[in-house]
């Protein structure tokens, strides 16, 4: 996808919104993936076998939620940006709006459902 970013018209500016946002958006897609194995594969085994540390089970999934809940916003307005700027190739821009746009309403979802739980407590 690198190569798709690099390959802009002559004398157009340079697509430093868009290649914000890509990195962005790679980031956010690999801390959703480690996000989603910690929650099946490694919190089972590590509660498992050392039942004292529950909170660092729940550590490994939140903390690349909440750096997430951090990025998506920031990759979101820096696709918008390059949208408005017409950076790089149409369907690129599209891609990488989608794909920021997803992981905010993702977010959404993730706090409603935060919401209800502290709703739940009180």
């Amino acid at each position: 996808m690198e190569d798709v970013i690099d390959t802009f018209e002559q004398g157009a500016p340079e697509p430093v919104n868009l290649k914000r946002s890509a990195r962005i958006f790679k980031i956010s897609r690999g801390l959703f993936i480690l996000s989603i194995t910690t929650l099946y594969v490694i919190e089972p085994l590590l509660l498992e076998h050392y039942k004292e540390l529950d909170w660092l089970a729940g550590a490994f999934v939140a903390l690349p939620i909440l750096t997430i809940l951090v990025l998506a916003p920031i990759g979101l307005l820096n696709s918008w940006k390059s949208y408005k700027k017409s950076e790089g190739l149409a369907i690129t821009r599209l891609v990488y709006l989608i794909g920021n746009l997803s992981f905010c309403g993702l977010l959404v979802l993730f706090m409603s459902i935060l919401i209800q739980d502290i709703a739940l407590l009180f």
